[in-house]
C-alpha cells in the first residue's frame, strides 16, 4: 500500500513535469490512468526459488538477521544456564525481541525495552511489596492489561512499562515476592546488552554504506517510469499496461526504500555514520 501511495504521488508529479516539458497535457484517450484512479494490474510474481535465492544471498538483510538471531539466542541460553539464572529464558527472549534488521532500529528498541522494563520493574516491586492481598493484585491486572494494550500503538517504551508489572503480578508464585520484578529487569537488561553488541560485531549492515546506491536507484526508477509514461503518451499503444505497471511499482518501491534508508541513516549512531 505504501508503494501504491508513493506511485500515486509520482503520477501527479510526472504529469506536471510532462506538461511543463512538452507544453501538452497527457492525452485523455491514453490507456494509462493517473493518480489514485490507477487500476490494479496483476504483475507476474517471483517464483519461490527466486525469493529463496534472494533471501539467502550474503548481502541479504534476511540472511544476516537470521544468523545474528541464532548466535545471540544461543549465547543467551548458554549464559542463563552457566549462571543458573532464575527465569533465564527471559534473556534470549529479550534478545530476539529487540534485534531488528538494522542497527538504528535495534538501538532504539534496546533502549525502550531496557528503560521500560527497569521502570516497570520498580513499580511492580513496590506494588507487590506493599499489596499482599491476592484479590487486590488480581484486580490490578485489569487496568494494567488495558494500559498495556492501549499504549502499544503510541509508544513501545510505555507498552513495556505497563507490560512488566502485568506479567510480574500474573506470574507471582506467592504474594510479596517482589524479587521476581528485579529478576525480570536484570534478565531483560542482559538480553538487550547481548543484542546490541551483536548488531555491531556480527555481520552489520550500516545504513550509510549503501545510502547513495539506494538513492540513485530511487532516482533512476523515477526516470524510467517517466520515460515509460512519456513513450505511451507520445505513441499510444506502443507500451503495454504490464510494462507501465511494472515501472510504476518499481518507482514506488524504490522511493519507499530510499525513505527508509534515510530514516535509518538519521538514527544510526554518529560514531559509525561519520
Amino acid at each position: 500500500h505504501l508503494a501504491q501511495m508513493s506511485a500515486d504521488a509520482m503520477d501527479v508529479a510526472i504529469t506536471s513535469v510532462y506538461a511543463v516539458r512538452t507544453g501538452l497535457e497527457p492525452p485523455e484517450s491514453s490507456a494509462v490512468p493517473i493518480g489514485p484512479s490507477h487500476g490494479t494490474i496483476a504483475l507476474p510474481s517471483l517464483s519461490m526459488w527466486r525469493r529463496l535465492r534472494d533471501a539467502w544471498a550474503w548481502n541479504s538483510v534476511t540472511l544476516r538477521r537470521a544468523l545474528r538471531v541464532s548466535v545471540v539466542c544461543g549465547a543467551g541460553i548458554l549464559i542463563a544456564a552457566a549462571l543458573h539464572l532464575n527465569h533465564g529464558y527471559w534473556i534470549p527472549m529479550t534478545s530476539v525481541i529487540v534485534l531488528r534488521p538494522h542497527l538504528a532500529a535495534t538501538w532504539i528498541r534496546s533502549l525502550e525495552r531496557t528503560l521500560g522494563s527497569a521502570a516497570g520493574g520498580a513499580v511492580a516491586a513496590a506494588v507487590v511489596y506493599l499489596v499482599r492481598s491476592k484479590i487486590v493484585l488480581a484486580g490490578l491486572l485489569f487496568p494494567l492489561s488495558f494500559a498495556t494494550l492501549a499504549s502499544l500503538p503510541v509508544s513501545y517504551a510505555f507498552f513495556v512499562f505497563f507490560l512488566t508489572p502485568t506479567f510480574v503480578i500474573a506470574s507471582l508464585p506467592y504474594a510479596g515476592d517482589w524479587q521476581l520484578a528485579v529478576i525480570r529487569a536484570i534478565d531483560t537488561t542482559v538480553g538487550a546488552a547481548i543484542a546490541l553488541p551483536a548488531m555491531y560485531g556480527l555481520w552489520p549492515m550500516w545504513a550509510h554504506e549503501g545510502f547513495r546506491e539506494r538513492l540513485a536507484t530511487s532516482f533512476q526508477a523515477d526516470v524510467d517510469y517517466f520515460a515509460t509514461l512519456e513513450r505511451s503518451w507520445r505513441n499510444p499503444g506502443s507500451v503495454g499496461p504490464i510494462e507501465i505497471a511494472r515501472a510504476r511499482r518499481q518507482g514506488g518501491l524504490s522511493n519507499n526504500a530510499a525513505e527508509e534508508a534515510l530514516d535509518q541513516l538519521l538514527n544510526e549512531p554518529k560514531t559509525q555514520a561519520s
